[in-house]
C-alpha cells in the first residue's frame, strides 16, 4: 500500500469523493494536512494538492515558509504529484494580491508564474483534454473530459496538453511528465481512463 499526502484546509477544499474512493480502490492510504497550519507535508509516496481559494489565504500560505519549502522539494525531487487548480496556482512562484498596495506573495516556486486575478472567470466550463505525449496519468493521443473555473490566472499555465470546448475553442496548457500532472482542469478519476490506478503505479516505478 502507498500513501498520498492530500491537502486539505480552508486554502484547499474542493475534491471530488470520488477521487479519494478510486484512490483508496487502488490501494493508497491517504494523509490530509494542512499547507497553511501544518509545519512540513508528512513523508509520503505521493503527493495530491486540490482546487480551493489559495487566493483568500495568499499571506497565510507565504508566510508557512517551511511548507513551502517542503513541497517545493518534493515535487523538484520527483514525488508523484498531482496539482489540479488552487493547488497548481500554490506551485507558482508568486501571487499577486488586488488590493491597493499590490501586495505580492511567494509560493512555493515549483513553476515560474505568477498568479493574478482576472475580471471574469476564465476558461469556463467542460472541456476534454488531450495528450501529444505519454506521461504518469496519460497515453498519448488519449482524450480525457475535465472541468474548469476560476477568476485567477497564471503568466505561465505550460504547454504540455490541449485543452478543448465543443464550441471549437483550444488552447494548450499544463504541465506534465513522468511523476507530474499540474493545470488549472480538475480530474474526475471515474471515467475510463484509469486516473486512479496510473497515479498510484507511478509511486511504485
Amino acid at each position: 500500500m502507498c500513501t498520498i499526502s492530500v491537502a486539505y484546509d480552508e486554502a484547499f477544499s474542493f475534491y471530488y469523493q470520488d477521487n479519494f474512493d478510486a484512490l483508496r480502490e487502488a490501494r493508497a492510504e491517504l494523509l490530509f494536512f494542512s499547507p497553511i497550519h501544518d509545519e512540513v507535508m508528512p513523508k509520503c509516496d505521493g503527493l495530491y494538492l486540490g482546487g480551493g481559494y489559495p487566493e483568500l489565504y495568499g499571506r497565510e500560505l507565504s508566510e508557512n515558509v517551511s511548507m513551502r519549502e517542503s513541497i517545493r522539494s518534493a515535487v523538484t525531487s520527483h514525488l508523484p504529484t498531482i496539482a489540479e487548480c488552487g493547488g497548481f496556482m500554490y506551485l507558482q512562484q508568486r501571487i499577486r494580491m488586488p488590493d491597493e498596495n499590490d501586495q505580492v506573495y511567494e509560493l512555493a516556486g515549483v513553476f515560474p508564474g505568477e498568479v493574478y486575478q482576472t475580471p471574469r472567470a476564465r476558461r469556463f466550463g467542460y472541456l476534454t483534454i488531450e495528450a501529444s505525449a505519454d506521461s504518469m496519468l496519460f497515453k498519448a493521443g488519449e482524450r480525457v473530459p475535465v472541468h474548469e473555473y476560476h477568476h485567477w490566472d497564471c503568466t505561465d499555465c505550460g504547454d504540455a496538453l490541449t485543452a478543448s470546448k465543443v464550441n471549437g475553442k483550444s488552447w494548450r496548457f499544463g504541465f506534465v511528465s513522468d511523476f507530474l500532472y499540474a493545470g488549472f482542469p480538475h480530474l474526475h478519476f471515474g471515467g475510463e481512463t484509469p486516473l486512479a490506478k496510473r497515479f498510484v503505479e507511478a509511486m511504485s516505478s
